[in-house]
């Protein structure tokens, strides 16, 4: 295991972030950012999500998201007198039917998707500061995914018109958000495909069972502990809750 896998895995158990003055000295290229995701995904049990991006040029991003960071609609994510403040992001999440081999086509891919739920991802970097640090370190650090909670299941027929949704959230009670938004990372299905046809054997691939999760509709603001969260996209008849 490299200094940095092992520095990254030492923050999260710790819950101390990695100091700007560890930061590595050189720039981490995307190769060495995806070998340190498959040393920390080794070191911390079952993946049962994945968190997808693109990059400026197209390039697929994909960081893996471990069954004992998910929580399920209703639950509180920290046990009471943890934690730290969290940003939230209420995304659309495909959940796999069946294992994805790189030889699928797009149909075959769609076909793949047993059902599409709510969600919302929590985020937390293990970084100091992320904005000292350069990509490749922050996709080192799986994109800053800390947790992942699951909501109801929407209705989506064809898995199409995705990119903007009526959104409904409220923070403490009080109203955020009401009205449409649009997926900041781009069109859900779209990151989906272009995950699935690139993320290989990575981590062990995309598996059924496994949640694929898309971007965000709400931005990326942070709230403390003990915040309620409750979230709806009422034109999919999803919705979601969760206390940090």
């Amino acid at each position: 295991m490299n200094w940095l896998s092992e520095h990254l895995i030492t923050a999260a158990r710790s819950k101390t972030p990695l100091a700007v003055s560890d930061y590595p000295k050189t720039e981490v290229t995307l190769e060495t950012a995806l070998n340190v995701q498959e040393q920390i995904a080794a070191q911390s049990g079952e993946i049962g999500a994945w968190k997808v991006a693109a990059m400026g040029d197209g390039t697929a991003l994909f960081a893996p998201i471990f069954t004992s960071d998910i929580s399920q609609n209703g639950e509180q994510f920290f046990a009471a007198g943890e934690g730290h403040a969290l940003a939230i992001e209420c995304e659309l999440a495909f959940l796999l039917g069946r294992d994805i081999t790189p030889d699928m086509s797009n149909a075959e891919l769609i076909d793949a998707v047993s059902s599409v739920h709510m969600v919302v991802e929590l985020v937390g970097s293990r970084l100091q500061d992320q904005g000292k640090a350069d990509f490749g370190l922050h996709y080192a650090d799986r994109l800053a995914n800390t947790g992942f909670v699951v909501g109801s299941a929407v209705q989506l027929p064809g898995l199409e018109a995705q990119r903007e949704q009526v959104l409904e959230l409220e923070i403490d009670g009080m109203s955020i958000i009401k009205g449409p938004r649009q997926d900041g990372a781009g069109d859900p299905l779209e990151l989906y495909l272009a995950a699935a046809r690139s993320v290989g054997t990575h981590c062990g691939g995309f598996r059924k069972g496994q949640f694929i999760t898309t971007g965000s509709f709400s931005g990326c603001d942070y709230y403390p502990v003990g915040t309620t969260v409750k979230a709806a996209f009422p034109e999919l008849g999803g919705e979601v809750a969760l206390t940090i």
